[in-house]
């Protein structure tokens, strides 16, 4: 019974927000100490729609995925800020 109860405490969301962050190029990071042998990666795209169709099978809507590409942390720190 106190399974049952806590299930009603449950906040259940009416939408979601399906985020895809590609790293592709690591030209900027590859300049740095230690990261020299970072490769970009060319069929990260690839992968990403895989990720996609994935999301798409889970339930999402087309208009609630959304793809980054190559984001530096201030581009991350923005989106999570809009996000929350």
């Amino acid at each position: 019974m106190v399974e049952e109860n806590m299930q009603q405490d449950v906040v259940r969301p009416v939408s979601f927000k399906w985020i895809i962050l590609k790293s592709k190029r690591y030209g900027e990071l590859r300049k740095r100490l230690h990261f020299a042998g970072f490769a970009d990666i060319e069929w990260v795209d690839d992968d990403a729609l895989n990720v996609k169709k994935g999301f798409l099978g889970l339930g999402a809507r087309m208009k609630d995925i959304h793809v980054y590409e190559d984001c530096d942390f201030n581009n991350l720190k923005e989106l999570f800020e809009d996000i929350s």
